[in-house]
């Protein structure tokens, strides 16, 4: 049996980050069906559209991230320079 305690906390903040872009695209989905006065029904019909705009914000948090990322890896490296 595998052990896999040392990454739960960084699988948790991942789960995390991906249901905040759920929710958000989500809520897209409440605003478009209210501002084009449709119907209840399409809040659940057009999960697949919400499923693949949620993939869109995660790759962009992921990709803002890495930037964050590489720019203060860049900045340590520097500032450690004699």
């Amino acid at each position: 049996m595998v052990d896999n305690h040392t990454q739960w906390p960084w699988q948790k903040r991942e789960l995390v980050v991906l249901l905040f872009c759920f929710a958000i695209a989500f809520l897209f989905n409440v605003y478009a069906v209210i501002r084009y006065d449709g119907r209840f029904v399409e809040l659940f019909s057009q999960i697949g559209y919400v499923c693949v705009i949620t993939g869109i914000l995660y790759v962009i948090t992921v990709l803002v991230r890495l930037l964050v990322w590489l720019i203060s890896l860049i900045a340590r490296r520097i500032r450690r320079r004699p």
